[in-house]
């Protein structure tokens, strides 16, 4: 987390609440461990490319509350709950929602990742496009 961030009030009162972590970059099976014990994953950007940890948390089968830029509504496929970009209150009121919501692992948001765009998927795009440069 980075140092700035740490310095606002936002933060500061977020870091009371036992149920909130800003983990920061983490990999391998400590990453796992969170998404397999995580109830909400949140991706509030105003701004973002195609997000890993996006793929990743609807992969996992993780409730996810993300903002509604194109990026993220291009992957969530309908698995995310969503808020308008820079609605704090929007944002709010989601988290307020899936707070109230059984715990949740799907099989079927690891399957659609899988499927729309998992290695598979990016092969044959990519060859679509190939051979359609090539004029086949």
């Amino acid at each position: 987390v980075p140092e700035t961030f740490k310095k606002t009030e936002y933060y500061q009162e977020a870091q009371k609440d036992p149920r909130i972590r800003f983990v920061g970059f983490v990999d391998g099976e400590r990453k796992a461990e969170l998404y397999a014990n995580t109830h909400c994953f949140v991706l509030p950007s105003d701004l973002e490319g195609q997000s890993i940890a996006l793929f990743e948390a609807i992969g996992y089968g993780v409730r996810v509350v993300c903002s509604d830029i194109y990026e993220n509504m291009a992957v969530s496929g309908g698995y995310c709950m969503t808020f308008h970009a820079g609605d704090a209150d929007g944002l709010l009121r989601k988290l307020q929602e899936a707070d109230r919501l059984p715990f949740l692992r799907s099989r079927e948001r690891y399957d659609y990742i899988s499927r729309e765009h998992g290695v598979q998927q990016m092969y044959r795009e990519t060859d679509r496009v190939l051979r359609k440069a090539a004029g086949e």
